[in-house]
């Protein structure tokens, strides 16, 4: 799944990120790995920026 779909995916089911613990962290640390990666255009980065925020709002 790329970053694209994940991010229309949450942002069309934002309860997955809060009823599943365990997806949440899962994803935050794939993203933090992507993000550490440097190799993404500006749309990419964008959302990338927009999945991290809503697993940190998630995790509240």
């Amino acid at each position: 799944m790329n970053i694209s779909t994940t991010h229309a995916l949450v942002a069309s089911r934002p309860s997955l990120l809060s009823s599943c613990p365990g997806t949440r962290i899962g994803l935050g640390a794939v993203l933090d790995k992507l993000g550490a990666g440097g190799a993404l255009g500006r749309a990419e980065r964008d959302q990338l920026a927009g999945l991290q925020y809503a697993v940190r709002i998630a995790g509240r």
